[in-house]
Protein backbone atom coordinates (compact mmCIF):
# COMPACT_ATOMS: atom_id res chain seq x y z
CA UNK A 1 0.00 0.00 0.00
CA UNK A 2 1.17 3.14 -0.88
CA UNK A 3 0.98 6.04 1.93
CA UNK A 4 1.21 8.73 -0.34
CA UNK A 5 -2.43 10.34 -1.23
CA UNK A 6 -3.51 8.40 1.67
CA UNK A 7 -6.25 10.15 4.35
CA UNK A 8 -5.06 9.58 7.85
CA UNK A 9 -8.45 9.01 8.44
CA UNK A 10 -8.09 5.84 5.89
CA UNK A 11 -5.17 4.48 7.01
CA UNK A 12 -6.57 4.30 10.77
CA UNK A 13 -9.65 2.53 9.16
CA UNK A 14 -7.30 -0.07 7.42
CA UNK A 15 -5.22 -0.63 10.72
CA UNK A 16 -8.33 -1.13 12.71
CA UNK A 17 -10.02 -3.70 9.71
CA UNK A 18 -5.94 -5.66 10.61
CA UNK A 19 -6.60 -5.24 14.47
CA UNK A 20 -10.31 -6.66 13.84
CA UNK A 21 -8.34 -10.15 12.79
CA UNK A 22 -6.31 -10.46 15.70
CA UNK A 23 -8.01 -8.95 18.74
CA UNK A 24 -11.36 -9.66 19.96
CA UNK A 25 -14.24 -7.32 19.94
CA UNK A 26 -14.46 -5.83 23.42
CA UNK A 27 -10.77 -4.87 23.13
CA UNK A 28 -11.50 -3.22 20.55
CA UNK A 29 -13.94 -0.80 21.57
CA UNK A 30 -12.61 -0.30 24.85
CA UNK A 31 -9.33 0.64 23.40
CA UNK A 32 -8.85 1.07 20.00
CA UNK A 33 -12.38 2.77 18.96
CA UNK A 34 -11.79 5.93 21.33
CA UNK A 35 -8.34 6.54 19.60
CA UNK A 36 -8.83 9.45 16.63
CA UNK A 37 -6.29 9.87 13.71
CA UNK A 38 -4.93 13.31 14.68
CA UNK A 39 -2.00 13.65 11.41
CA UNK A 40 -0.29 12.21 8.54
CA UNK A 41 3.27 13.53 8.47
CA UNK A 42 6.47 11.98 7.17
CA UNK A 43 5.46 8.20 7.60
CA UNK A 44 4.19 8.75 11.24
CA UNK A 45 0.40 8.31 11.61
CA UNK A 46 -0.49 10.28 15.20
CA UNK A 47 -3.32 8.92 17.16
CA UNK A 48 -5.14 11.00 19.66
CA UNK A 49 -6.26 9.32 22.61
CA UNK A 50 -8.27 10.17 25.82
CA UNK A 51 -5.82 10.39 28.38
CA UNK A 52 -2.16 9.11 29.34
CA UNK A 53 -3.54 5.93 30.67
CA UNK A 54 -4.88 4.69 27.54
CA UNK A 55 -1.53 5.21 25.90
CA UNK A 56 0.69 2.84 28.23
CA UNK A 57 -2.33 0.37 28.27
CA UNK A 58 -2.22 0.16 24.37
CA UNK A 59 1.83 0.00 24.46
CA UNK A 60 2.01 -2.37 27.26
CA UNK A 61 -0.59 -4.59 26.68
CA UNK A 62 -1.37 -4.44 22.78
CA UNK A 63 2.40 -4.08 21.41
CA UNK A 64 2.33 -7.27 20.00
CA UNK A 65 -1.12 -7.09 17.88
CA UNK A 66 0.34 -3.80 16.41
CA UNK A 67 3.36 -4.79 15.76
CA UNK A 68 2.41 -7.56 13.35
CA UNK A 69 0.10 -4.99 11.98
CA UNK A 70 3.03 -2.81 11.48
CA UNK A 71 5.12 -5.54 10.06
CA UNK A 72 2.68 -6.20 6.95
CA UNK A 73 4.73 -4.79 3.70
CA UNK A 74 1.93 -2.52 2.91
CA UNK A 75 2.92 -0.76 6.28
CA UNK A 76 6.52 -0.89 6.58
CA UNK A 77 7.30 1.97 6.59
CA UNK A 78 4.74 4.09 8.95
CA UNK A 79 5.09 4.36 12.66
CA UNK A 80 1.98 5.44 15.15
CA UNK A 81 2.40 7.38 17.65
CA UNK A 82 0.28 8.59 20.22
CA UNK A 83 -0.99 11.98 21.91
CA UNK A 84 -3.07 12.58 25.03
CA UNK A 85 -5.61 14.98 23.27
CA UNK A 86 -8.72 15.88 25.67
CA UNK A 87 -11.03 17.63 23.43
CA UNK A 88 -13.67 15.67 22.50
CA UNK A 89 -12.74 13.09 25.35
CA UNK A 90 -14.69 12.24 28.03
CA UNK A 91 -11.73 12.40 31.42
CA UNK A 92 -12.47 8.83 32.69
CA UNK A 93 -10.90 9.35 35.83
CA UNK A 94 -13.72 12.25 36.90
CA UNK A 95 -16.31 9.30 36.06
CA UNK A 96 -14.86 7.01 37.99
CA UNK A 97 -14.68 9.21 41.10
CA UNK A 98 -18.76 10.12 40.30
CA UNK A 99 -19.65 5.97 40.13
CA UNK A 100 -18.11 5.67 43.21
CA UNK A 101 -20.29 7.77 45.05
CA UNK A 102 -23.53 6.27 42.54
CA UNK A 103 -26.07 4.09 44.48
CA UNK A 104 -26.47 -0.15 44.05
CA UNK A 105 -29.54 -1.25 42.35
CA UNK A 106 -31.47 -4.80 42.66
CA UNK A 107 -32.15 -4.49 39.22
CA UNK A 108 -31.78 -7.21 37.32
CA UNK A 109 -30.09 -6.03 34.55
CA UNK A 110 -27.56 -8.07 32.12
CA UNK A 111 -23.62 -6.97 31.98
CA UNK A 112 -21.80 -7.94 29.34
CA UNK A 113 -22.88 -11.66 28.98
CA UNK A 114 -21.44 -12.73 32.27
CA UNK A 115 -23.37 -11.57 35.19
CA UNK A 116 -24.45 -13.36 38.45
CA UNK A 117 -27.47 -13.72 36.53
CA UNK A 118 -26.13 -15.18 33.60
CA UNK A 119 -23.23 -17.14 35.43
CA UNK A 120 -21.17 -18.12 37.75
CA UNK A 121 -17.90 -18.70 35.67
CA UNK A 122 -17.10 -21.34 37.57
CA UNK A 123 -15.29 -24.90 35.69
CA UNK A 124 -16.45 -27.99 36.90
CA UNK A 125 -13.26 -29.68 35.80
CA UNK A 126 -11.51 -27.92 39.22
CA UNK A 127 -12.97 -29.20 42.29
CA UNK A 128 -11.26 -30.55 45.48
CA UNK A 129 -11.76 -34.07 44.69
CA UNK A 130 -8.79 -33.78 42.11
CA UNK A 131 -6.78 -31.64 43.86
CA UNK A 132 -3.34 -33.25 44.70
CA UNK A 133 -2.40 -32.56 48.17
CA UNK A 134 1.00 -32.69 49.38
CA UNK A 135 3.07 -30.08 51.87
CA UNK A 136 3.65 -27.40 49.30
CA UNK A 137 -0.05 -26.72 49.22
CA UNK A 138 -1.73 -28.56 52.42
CA UNK A 139 -2.23 -25.17 54.33
CA UNK A 140 -3.96 -23.07 51.35
CA UNK A 141 -6.04 -26.61 50.59
CA UNK A 142 -7.14 -26.60 54.30
CA UNK A 143 -8.44 -22.80 54.02
CA UNK A 144 -10.18 -23.33 51.03
CA UNK A 145 -12.05 -26.37 52.76
CA UNK A 146 -12.27 -24.33 55.53
CA UNK A 147 -14.30 -21.41 53.51
CA UNK A 148 -15.98 -23.11 50.91
CA UNK A 149 -17.92 -25.22 54.32
CA UNK A 150 -18.57 -21.97 56.50
CA UNK A 151 -18.64 -19.12 53.83
CA UNK A 152 -17.81 -15.31 55.45
CA UNK A 153 -17.54 -17.05 59.09
CA UNK A 154 -13.99 -18.41 59.29
CA UNK A 155 -11.78 -16.52 56.73
CA UNK A 156 -12.58 -13.72 55.33
CA UNK A 157 -11.39 -12.44 53.12
CA UNK A 158 -9.25 -15.76 51.96
CA UNK A 159 -6.27 -14.55 50.25
CA UNK A 160 -3.93 -17.01 48.54
CA UNK A 161 -0.75 -16.62 46.69
CA UNK A 162 1.57 -18.44 44.88
CA UNK A 163 3.80 -18.83 41.24
CA UNK A 164 2.55 -19.76 37.84
CA UNK A 165 0.44 -23.30 37.81
CA UNK A 166 1.09 -24.04 41.23
CA UNK A 167 -2.97 -24.17 41.60
CA UNK A 168 -4.42 -21.22 43.03
CA UNK A 169 -7.22 -20.90 40.27
CA UNK A 170 -8.00 -24.33 40.82
CA UNK A 171 -8.72 -24.05 44.50
CA UNK A 172 -10.57 -20.78 43.53
CA UNK A 173 -13.06 -22.70 41.22
CA UNK A 174 -13.26 -25.83 43.80
CA UNK A 175 -14.49 -23.12 46.32
CA UNK A 176 -17.44 -22.10 44.11
CA UNK A 177 -18.63 -25.86 42.67
CA UNK A 178 -18.27 -26.71 46.37
CA UNK A 179 -20.61 -24.24 47.58
CA UNK A 180 -22.75 -24.51 44.06
CA UNK A 181 -23.07 -27.91 45.12
CA UNK A 182 -24.45 -27.19 48.59
CA UNK A 183 -27.02 -24.39 47.48
CA UNK A 184 -27.56 -23.97 43.81
CA UNK A 185 -29.17 -21.04 45.12
CA UNK A 186 -26.11 -18.93 46.05
CA UNK A 187 -24.69 -15.82 44.03
CA UNK A 188 -21.40 -16.80 43.32
CA UNK A 189 -19.14 -15.07 40.72
CA UNK A 190 -15.48 -16.32 39.66
CA UNK A 191 -13.53 -13.44 37.58
CA UNK A 192 -9.40 -12.43 36.88
CA UNK A 193 -9.07 -8.87 38.36
CA UNK A 194 -8.57 -8.32 34.29
CA UNK A 195 -12.19 -8.72 33.17
CA UNK A 196 -13.56 -6.53 36.58
CA UNK A 197 -11.40 -3.33 35.38
CA UNK A 198 -12.82 -3.89 31.62
CA UNK A 199 -16.61 -4.27 33.36
CA UNK A 200 -15.68 -1.26 35.28
CA UNK A 201 -14.00 0.41 32.16
CA UNK A 202 -17.63 -0.23 30.27
CA UNK A 203 -19.75 0.93 32.76
CA UNK A 204 -17.89 4.46 32.81
CA UNK A 205 -18.39 4.53 28.77
CA UNK A 206 -21.70 3.56 28.34
CA UNK A 207 -22.83 5.77 32.19
CA UNK A 208 -24.66 3.30 33.71
CA UNK A 209 -23.29 2.58 36.68
CA UNK A 210 -26.04 0.16 37.87
CA UNK A 211 -24.82 -2.28 35.25
CA UNK A 212 -21.23 -2.78 37.27
CA UNK A 213 -22.69 -2.50 40.66
CA UNK A 214 -25.48 -5.01 39.79
CA UNK A 215 -23.10 -7.36 38.33
CA UNK A 216 -20.81 -7.15 41.48
CA UNK A 217 -22.75 -5.77 44.42
CA UNK A 218 -25.13 -8.67 44.82
CA UNK A 219 -22.72 -11.39 44.88
CA UNK A 220 -23.06 -13.75 48.38
CA UNK A 221 -19.25 -15.42 46.47
CA UNK A 222 -16.62 -13.03 44.99
CA UNK A 223 -14.04 -15.07 43.60
CA UNK A 224 -10.96 -12.38 42.26
CA UNK A 225 -7.92 -14.41 40.46
CA UNK A 226 -4.88 -12.28 39.74
CA UNK A 227 -4.96 -9.23 42.17
CA UNK A 228 -1.72 -8.41 41.39
CA UNK A 229 -3.36 -6.61 38.11
CA UNK A 230 -4.64 -3.77 40.43
CA UNK A 231 -0.99 -2.51 40.72
CA UNK A 232 -1.02 1.05 39.12
CA UNK A 233 -4.37 1.40 38.87
CA UNK A 234 -5.49 3.57 41.29
CA UNK A 235 -8.83 3.90 40.52
CA UNK A 236 -9.41 0.30 40.39
CA UNK A 237 -8.01 -0.30 43.48
CA UNK A 238 -10.30 2.60 44.93
CA UNK A 239 -13.57 1.02 43.82
CA UNK A 240 -11.98 -2.51 44.88
CA UNK A 241 -11.87 -1.32 48.09
CA UNK A 242 -15.27 0.19 48.11
CA UNK A 243 -16.44 -3.54 46.93
CA UNK A 244 -14.72 -5.09 49.48
CA UNK A 245 -16.25 -3.30 51.97
CA UNK A 246 -19.44 -3.12 50.35
CA UNK A 247 -19.67 -7.21 50.51
CA UNK A 248 -17.72 -7.85 54.52
CA UNK A 249 -20.15 -5.78 55.47
CA UNK A 250 -23.59 -7.43 54.16
CA UNK A 251 -21.49 -10.76 55.46
CA UNK A 252 -20.67 -12.00 52.15
CA UNK A 253 -17.06 -14.42 51.35
CA UNK A 254 -14.37 -12.88 49.31
CA UNK A 255 -11.56 -14.84 47.61
CA UNK A 256 -8.32 -13.52 46.28
CA UNK A 257 -5.35 -14.75 44.28
CA UNK A 258 -2.64 -13.25 43.50
CA UNK A 259 1.45 -14.19 42.02
CA UNK A 260 2.93 -12.84 45.67
CA UNK A 261 1.75 -11.72 48.80
CA UNK A 262 -0.85 -8.24 49.65
CA UNK A 263 2.52 -6.01 50.89
CA UNK A 264 4.18 -7.31 48.02
CA UNK A 265 2.68 -5.85 45.02
CA UNK A 266 3.67 -2.88 43.40
CA UNK A 267 1.86 0.85 44.34
CA UNK A 268 -1.23 -1.15 46.05
CA UNK A 269 -2.45 1.41 48.29
CA UNK A 270 -2.19 0.71 51.94
CA UNK A 271 -5.66 0.91 52.95
CA UNK A 272 -6.47 -2.16 50.60
CA UNK A 273 -3.42 -3.92 51.58
CA UNK A 274 -4.40 -3.81 55.12
CA UNK A 275 -7.98 -4.96 53.43
CA UNK A 276 -6.67 -7.93 52.55
CA UNK A 277 -4.31 -9.33 54.83
CA UNK A 278 -7.46 -8.90 57.50
CA UNK A 279 -8.42 -12.32 56.96
CA UNK A 280 -6.23 -15.05 56.19
CA UNK A 281 -3.32 -15.09 53.92
CA UNK A 282 -1.46 -18.49 52.57
CA UNK A 283 0.52 -19.46 50.05
CA UNK A 284 1.29 -22.15 47.50
CA UNK A 285 4.63 -23.50 47.06
CA UNK A 286 6.06 -25.07 44.23
CA UNK A 287 5.47 -28.97 45.50
CA UNK A 288 8.42 -31.97 45.98
CA UNK A 289 9.21 -34.68 44.25
CA UNK A 290 6.56 -36.94 46.11
CA UNK A 291 3.81 -34.79 45.07
CA UNK A 292 4.96 -34.01 41.92
CA UNK A 293 4.77 -38.09 41.04
CA UNK A 294 1.29 -38.24 42.75
CA UNK A 295 0.35 -35.11 40.08
CA UNK A 296 1.37 -37.02 37.15
CA UNK A 297 -0.11 -40.14 38.23
CA UNK A 298 -3.46 -38.83 38.87
CA UNK A 299 -3.20 -36.71 35.26
CA UNK A 300 -1.96 -40.29 33.50
CA UNK A 301 -4.94 -41.87 35.15
CA UNK A 302 -7.71 -39.41 34.14
CA UNK A 303 -6.59 -39.04 31.04
CA UNK A 304 -6.33 -42.90 30.34
CA UNK A 305 -2.29 -42.74 29.32
CA UNK A 306 -0.10 -45.96 30.21
CA UNK A 307 3.15 -44.74 31.80
CA UNK A 308 5.68 -46.74 32.78
CA UNK A 309 7.22 -45.07 36.46
CA UNK A 310 10.35 -44.02 34.80
CA UNK A 311 9.10 -42.07 32.82
CA UNK A 312 6.87 -40.22 35.31
CA UNK A 313 9.86 -40.20 37.57
CA UNK A 314 11.99 -38.33 34.86
CA UNK A 315 9.78 -35.68 34.56
CA UNK A 316 8.49 -35.38 38.12
CA UNK A 317 12.99 -35.12 38.71
CA UNK A 318 13.26 -32.27 36.03
CA UNK A 319 10.23 -30.37 36.47
CA UNK A 320 10.24 -28.84 39.84
CA UNK A 321 8.25 -25.66 39.99
CA UNK A 322 5.17 -25.61 38.22
CA UNK A 323 2.13 -28.31 37.95
CA UNK A 324 1.32 -26.75 34.66
CA UNK A 325 4.48 -27.75 32.58
CA UNK A 326 4.35 -31.09 34.62
CA UNK A 327 1.42 -32.05 33.32
CA UNK A 328 2.09 -30.13 29.72
CA UNK A 329 5.37 -32.29 29.73
CA UNK A 330 3.13 -35.80 30.43
CA UNK A 331 0.94 -34.46 27.40
CA UNK A 332 3.87 -33.57 25.12
CA UNK A 333 5.43 -37.02 25.38
CA UNK A 334 2.14 -39.61 25.24
CA UNK A 335 0.89 -37.07 22.49
CA UNK A 336 4.40 -37.63 20.31
CA UNK A 337 4.33 -41.26 21.24
CA UNK A 338 0.48 -41.33 20.05
CA UNK A 339 0.93 -39.02 16.82
CA UNK A 340 4.48 -40.79 15.62
CA UNK A 341 3.54 -43.96 16.62
CA UNK A 342 6.33 -44.50 18.53
CA UNK A 343 6.88 -46.45 21.74
CA UNK A 344 6.04 -44.14 24.85
CA UNK A 345 9.76 -45.24 26.22
CA UNK A 346 12.01 -43.18 28.79
CA UNK A 347 14.30 -42.40 25.61
CA UNK A 348 11.59 -41.21 23.47
CA UNK A 349 10.88 -38.82 26.95
CA UNK A 350 13.92 -37.18 27.05
CA UNK A 351 14.11 -36.89 23.16
CA UNK A 352 10.64 -34.74 23.21
CA UNK A 353 11.98 -33.24 26.19
CA UNK A 354 15.08 -32.04 25.08
CA UNK A 355 14.46 -28.33 24.22
CA UNK A 356 13.37 -28.41 28.21
CA UNK A 357 17.25 -27.88 29.01
CA UNK A 358 16.94 -30.37 31.36
CA UNK A 359 20.23 -31.01 32.58
CA UNK A 360 22.07 -28.73 30.69
CA UNK A 361 24.08 -25.42 31.66
CA UNK A 362 22.01 -22.30 31.43
CA UNK A 363 22.67 -20.04 28.33
CA UNK A 364 24.86 -16.54 29.57
CA UNK A 365 22.52 -14.07 30.12
CA UNK A 366 23.81 -11.82 27.59
CA UNK A 367 23.02 -14.77 24.75
CA UNK A 368 19.39 -14.60 25.74
CA UNK A 369 19.14 -10.76 25.55
CA UNK A 370 20.86 -10.88 21.93
CA UNK A 371 19.13 -13.59 20.50
CA UNK A 372 15.47 -11.90 21.39
CA UNK A 373 17.17 -8.38 20.22
CA UNK A 374 17.89 -10.02 16.97
CA UNK A 375 14.87 -12.34 16.57
CA UNK A 376 12.59 -8.85 16.21
CA UNK A 377 14.92 -6.96 14.36
CA UNK A 378 16.04 -4.21 17.06
CA UNK A 379 19.78 -3.93 18.92
CA UNK A 380 21.05 -4.58 22.24
CA UNK A 381 21.63 -1.02 23.00
CA UNK A 382 17.82 -0.55 21.89
CA UNK A 383 16.93 -3.17 23.80
CA UNK A 384 18.23 -2.05 27.17
CA UNK A 385 17.18 1.89 26.18
CA UNK A 386 14.81 3.99 27.59
CA UNK A 387 12.47 3.83 23.92
CA UNK A 388 9.14 2.47 23.95
CA UNK A 389 8.50 1.79 20.71
CA UNK A 390 5.45 -1.34 20.62
CA UNK A 391 8.56 -3.61 18.88
CA UNK A 392 10.82 -2.45 21.31
CA UNK A 393 8.35 -3.20 24.41
CA UNK A 394 7.48 -6.55 23.59
CA UNK A 395 11.12 -7.77 22.63
CA UNK A 396 12.26 -6.11 25.85
CA UNK A 397 9.33 -8.18 27.80
CA UNK A 398 10.03 -11.44 25.95
CA UNK A 399 13.50 -10.79 27.11
CA UNK A 400 12.87 -10.31 30.54
CA UNK A 401 10.33 -13.44 30.36
CA UNK A 402 13.40 -15.51 29.16
CA UNK A 403 15.75 -14.35 31.37
CA UNK A 404 13.87 -15.85 34.37
CA UNK A 405 12.56 -18.73 32.48
CA UNK A 406 16.36 -19.98 31.51
CA UNK A 407 18.56 -19.07 34.23
CA UNK A 408 16.18 -18.60 36.91
CA UNK A 409 17.55 -15.04 37.84
CA UNK A 410 16.51 -12.74 40.41
CA UNK A 411 14.26 -9.60 39.40
CA UNK A 412 17.01 -7.62 40.47
CA UNK A 413 19.63 -9.16 38.17
CA UNK A 414 17.14 -8.92 35.16
CA UNK A 415 16.69 -5.70 36.13
CA UNK A 416 20.09 -4.70 36.00
CA UNK A 417 20.37 -5.81 32.32
CA UNK A 418 18.15 -3.04 31.27
CA UNK A 419 18.96 0.00 33.33
CA UNK A 420 18.69 -0.98 36.26
CA UNK A 421 14.78 -1.00 36.13
CA UNK A 422 12.82 -2.09 39.56
CA UNK A 423 11.89 -5.50 40.28
CA UNK A 424 8.03 -4.06 39.37
CA UNK A 425 8.69 -3.61 36.18
CA UNK A 426 10.66 -7.19 35.45
CA UNK A 427 7.69 -8.58 37.37
CA UNK A 428 5.15 -6.99 35.11
CA UNK A 429 6.93 -8.25 32.05
CA UNK A 430 7.14 -11.68 32.94
CA UNK A 431 3.22 -12.16 33.47
CA UNK A 432 2.48 -10.00 30.95
CA UNK A 433 4.27 -12.35 28.53
CA UNK A 434 2.92 -15.71 30.67
CA UNK A 435 -1.00 -14.84 30.05
CA UNK A 436 0.01 -13.37 26.47
CA UNK A 437 1.48 -16.80 25.80
CA UNK A 438 -2.40 -18.68 26.65
CA UNK A 439 -4.33 -16.09 24.08
CA UNK A 440 -1.83 -15.56 21.64
CA UNK A 441 -0.49 -18.16 19.10
CA UNK A 442 1.71 -16.23 17.04
CA UNK A 443 3.57 -14.92 20.41
CA UNK A 444 3.75 -18.51 21.63
CA UNK A 445 5.57 -19.66 18.46
CA UNK A 446 7.53 -16.97 18.69
CA UNK A 447 8.94 -17.63 22.27
CA UNK A 448 9.66 -21.13 21.22
CA UNK A 449 11.50 -20.13 18.20
CA UNK A 450 13.65 -17.61 20.20
CA UNK A 451 14.03 -20.98 23.02
CA UNK A 452 14.98 -22.97 20.15
CA UNK A 453 17.68 -20.26 19.23
CA UNK A 454 19.40 -19.55 22.36
CA UNK A 455 19.37 -23.54 23.02
CA UNK A 456 21.06 -23.86 19.77
CA UNK A 457 18.23 -26.43 18.25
Amino acid sequence: MDLVGLTKEKLWSEIMAGLLEVVNKDAIATWFEPLRPISLDDGTLVLGAPNQFFIEWISEYYSNPLTRILSKPEFSKLKIDFKVEKDGFENIAEEVDEIIEASTTTSPIKFNGNGPLDGSRLLPRYNFDNFIIGESNRFAFAAARAVSDAPARVYNPLFIYGGVGLGKTHLLHAIGNHLKKVNPKIKIYYTPAEQLFLDLIQSIQERNTMLFNNKYRNLDLLLLDDIHYLKGKERLQEDVFHLFNHLQNMGKQIVFTSDRPPKEIPTLEERLVSRLVSGLVCDLKPPDIETRIAILNNKSKIDGISVAPEIIFFIAENIKTNIRELEGALIRVSGYASLTNTPLTLETCKQVLSDLQINKEPPKPVKIIETAANYYNVTLEQLQSKERTATLVLARQVAMYLLRAFGGMSLKEIGAYFGGKDHSTVIHAIVKITDLKKQDSSLSQDIHKITMLISGG
